[in-house]
């Protein structure tokens, strides 16, 4: 399930959940494993992330300030991954969204899209149904975000995403081979290495 889909067609970002990282257990019940997923023309990848119901609210207000006109940044802790996405301007018609690694890297992807009306709503739309099909259901014992009162969150699970978004020196590859080159505390990061010209 998507709890974030920007697209215009030939490019999009998404942040796809894909469920509880460990049911049932009141330290990770409430704890999402979801991946980043970037495909455009030229570049295509994924960055494990995990996500606490506190990221859900801090979208939530990110989508504030959106609708007010307001660049964001989404996810950002100094050190881990990060999603940036910055309106239209003065001197561009198109968004930009930015993914950032975040945890030694340096890795990032910077997409334009030209995003149609609505979008917004449409983002809201998708983190209602997010929170509808995960709910917070641990009170005071979920880990939250380092500084909190509580533990800080643990990395998503091994396997849980693929190679993330990367540009290759030269056209679009037909196909790719994942090179894990580092974990940090929100990400898995693994790079998208182009096959070699038959």
């Amino acid at each position: 399930m998507d709890l974030i889909r920007l697209a215009d067609g030939d490019s999009s970002v998404r942040v796809r959940i894909l469920g509880r990282r460990s049911p049932g257990n009141p330290q990770l019940h409430d704890l999402l494993d979801a991946e980043v997923v970037v495909e455009t023309s030229f570049i295509s990848g994924r960055l494990a992330i995990c996500c606490c119901p506190a990221d859900l609210n801090a979208w939530s207000q990110a989508l504030d300030a959106l609708g007010a006109g307001r660049a964001v940044e989404w996810l950002d802790l100094g050190s881990g991954p990060v999603i940036r996405i910055e309106l239209p301007d003065g001197e561009r018609d198109v968004s930009m969204v930015t993914v950032e690694e975040g945890s030694g890297s340096c890795a990032s992807a910077l997409v334009p899209l030209d995003l149609a009306d609505g979008w917004v709503e449409e983002q809201r739309g998708l983190l209602d149904d997010v929170v509808r099909t995960w709910p917070s259901e641990v009170r005071k014992t979920a880990p939250e975000r380092p500084g909190s009162s509580t533990a800080a969150r643990p990395s998503p699970s091994p396997g849980a995403g693929g190679p993330p978004a990367q540009p290759s020196s030269g056209p679009a590859p037909a196909s790719s081979s994942e090179n894990p080159q580092s974990v940090g505390c929100c990400g898995v990061f693994t790079r998208t290495t182009p096959a070699a010209a038959s």
